[in-house]
């Protein structure tokens, strides 16, 4: 009896067991370096970057230990997180990293820059443990880092970093790459040591400037201790916000020997052969492409197809990725491709611009009238507007008849459907015109033509040569002209009379007298006269008198006689 309760008991236990077995996941490692996919080995949250903490301390803070325990308990929960402990009373240059983040204490835990910052000792490890959850959901820039560390002998390692640039705009940051001890030679006021405690100076410390869809490489060799050890040293790199000075990205790497390969930092490569630039589509289709890595192997490839996400592609340095696109509406896409080699270093992402269509096409609609000026002058530009849609959304240009033959005189770009366009001509010649335009789609599907704007050019004529007169007692140019279309005119002024221009003034409307101050001027004056469109009068030659001081009783006589005979005045000031 008690053999078969024994035997049930262990049948019962065995099929528990596989019960619980079945219930536990399975993991398929997996190297991924990039924000391309985002593996967390702790939980079901995503984190968007590695999260970085920073602690400040000193080796006689009686609250320290118990922070620092606290951290690094939840640094080994497998989070998306580095650290590194600033010990501000042993390194200087970690105390000057404390006084740049604005320490009043310790022990202060930044995290992300100081997007979150924790002071003083915690009751319970996941005071950190939060922080680091809340910050690793974070928006961040798409950036990623690439870093290597090679161990030179005698306390020398060489650190290589390179920082790509997955966004659309210019990326503008800073780089820190802390060196650091995995168990410090120094103790907190418990006597325990410190885990990442920073020794020395920075390996990088750079200011960072990507354009968009590019990398920016950093090399240096540190130096600092020769008492260090290889296994003992692990080298972290953040790249900063320059906006905000948080965190964005972060990579940690433990040294390796000189000759492992990727010594000289060299990035992977990757290429789309299939499809080409602006390549029309439909179907299911095959994405091909290559990638290649000098130093090291290619370990994998990622595509996205119109930010939808990174999917990974069949292959390495020959993949292929199957596209259905009947899934996508027909429009254009932009395919992007990356490629990550086993020194987690990522390519530069390349792009080409494929254009989907799985539906029959049909024209676009009829373009809208030309909206633009109807009486116009020869020789002078203008402007002129029109829209239309395509009712498959597909891009259009537009064909431009200037003289109402029905023939295209000028095909603009494509546009986006239903967008205003614009587009300019000159008429040399006067005459009367006919405006009408023609869509026509990427798939050479034309529309009908638009109704036509009726325009009349004329002949540009100058103005008439100016009226000009000297007001001597004023010391002024009096000038005033015409022009026969009804143009805004404006006068030029040469004060040698070389036939150049030395002064202008506004655009007036025809027939407005302008005075010229001549004072201090003497000699001949020219003068000239220019409408709106450029027309330009002939020159008028006037000669300038300047107030005589020598003479000042004739003067003051002639004054006077002006006064009381006014005539006399208007006599001399035409003939002198």
């Amino acid at each position: 009896m008690i053999k078969k309760v024994y035997r049930k008991g262990l049948v019962f236990g065995i099929i528990i067991l596989f019960f619980i077995m079945s219930l536990y996941p399975t993991f398929e490692a997996d190297l991924i370096e990039s924000k391309v996919v985002l593996e967390n080995n702790m939980s079901n949250n995503t984190f968007t970057h590695t999260v970085l903490g920073e602690e400040s301390t000193a080796t006689w803070c009686g609250y320290c230990p118990e922070a620092s325990a606290q951290l690094y308990q939840v640094y080994n929960m497998g989070y998306d997180f580095d650290f590194v402990t600033l010990v501000a009373d042993m390194n200087p240059y970690a105390d000057g990293r404390c006084n740049e983040l604005g320490i009043t204490g310790y022990p202060t835990v930044d995290f992300d820059g100081g997007y979150t910052t924790i002071i003083g000792q915690q009751s319970s490890y996941t005071v950190y443990q939060n922080a680091v959850i809340n910050c690793g959901a974070r928006a961040v820039a798409d950036i990623t880092i690439g870093l290597t560390a090679y161990w030179l002998g005698d306390g020398l390692i060489e650190v290589n970093a390179a920082v790509t640039n997955n966004g659309a705009n210019t990326y503008n940051g800073h780089l820190h790459a802390y060196v650091t001890e995995i168990t410090s030679r120094w103790d907190d006021a418990s006597g325990e040591p410190y885990h990442f405690a920073m020794i020395n100076d920075y390996a990088l410390n750079k200011a960072v400037t990507v354009s968009a869809s590019a990398t920016q490489t950093f090399s240096a060799t540190w130096s600092g201790y020769d008492d260090i050890s290889m296994s003992n040293i692990r080298v972290i790199a953040s790249v900063f916000a320059q906006s905000s000075m948080y965190t964005d990205e972060t990579k940690a790497v433990d040294p390796q020997e000189k000759g492992g390969g990727g010594e000289d930092l060299i990035l992977p490569k990757v290429l789309i052969s299939y499809p080409t630039e602006n390549e029309t589509v439909n179907g299911t289709i095959t994405i091909t492409g290559t990638a290649s890595d000098l130093n090291g192997t290619i370990q994998s490839v990622y595509i996205n197809i119109g930010n939808e996400g990174w999917t990974k592609a069949m292959g390495t340095e020959q993949w292929k990725l199957i596209w259905d696109t009947t899934t996508f509406d027909d429009g254009m896409y932009t395919i992007s491709a990356v490629a990550i080699n086993n020194h987690g270093l990522q390519s530069s992402i390349v792009h080409i611009k494929a254009y989907v269509k799985n539906n029959e096409s049909k024209p676009p609609e009829k373009p809208s009238k030309p909206d633009g000026i109807t009486n116009g002058i020869s020789g002078v530009e203008y402007m002129y507007t029109t829209n239309t849609s395509d009712l498959d959304g597909d891009q259009v240009r537009y064909g431009w008849d200037w003289n109402g033959d029905f023939i295209v005189d000028d095909w603009t770009g494509y546009f986006p459907s239903g967008q205003t366009i614009n587009n300019s001509h000159i008429w040399q010649n006067p005459g009367g015109y006919n405006i009408q335009v023609i869509a026509e789609d990427s798939y050479d599907y034309q529309s009908e033509w638009s109704d036509s704007l009726a325009v009349n050019i004329s002949e540009n004529h100058p103005p008439n040569k100016p009226s000009t007169s000297y007001d001597r007692k004023s010391n002024n140019l009096i000038i005033s002209a015409k022009d026969s279309d009804g143009d805004f005119i404006r006068y030029g002024i040469s004060w040698d009379n070389d036939g150049t221009a030395d002064q202008w003034t506004d655009l007036v409307s025809s027939g407005t007298e302008q005075s010229i101050d001549c004072k201090d001027k003497k000699g001949t004056v020219g003068v000239i006269v220019e409408d709106e469109h450029g027309g330009q009068s002939s020159w008028v030659s006037i000669k300038s008198k300047e107030k005589s001081v020598e003479y000042q009783i004739f003067n003051f006589l002639l004054d006077r006689l002006f006064y009381r005979f006014p005539i006399f005045e208007k006599i001399l000031n035409q003939y002198y």
